[in-house]
């Protein structure tokens, strides 16, 4: 028979747990969540995978903000163009 890791909590009580914490990392940025993972683990150390994931995030957020930026220009140009 398989032993459960905490017999002190419900499955309930062990999702609600679950539920919390997700809400909690889902209001944090990338750059909050690397600071809690070197808070816990050690700069650069561990959680090799959600580190990169994070980094890519960050660069992808990053390299898409000047993008953005360029379409809203070509847009106010073609507007002032039909203007004249």
């Amino acid at each position: 028979m398989k032993k459960r890791n905490s017999t002190c909590r419900t499955i309930q009580q062990r999702r609600d747990f679950a539920n919390e914490k997700k809400v909690e990392r889902d209001k944090r940025t990338y750059e909050q969540q690397l600071q809690v993972l070197d808070d816990r683990l050690g700069e650069n150390v561990g959680a090799a995978k959600e580190r990169a994931s994070l980094l890519r995030a960050i660069s992808d957020r990053k390299a898409a903000k000047p993008k953005n930026q360029n379409k809203k220009n070509k847009t106010a140009d073609k507007n002032k163009r039909k203007r004249k």
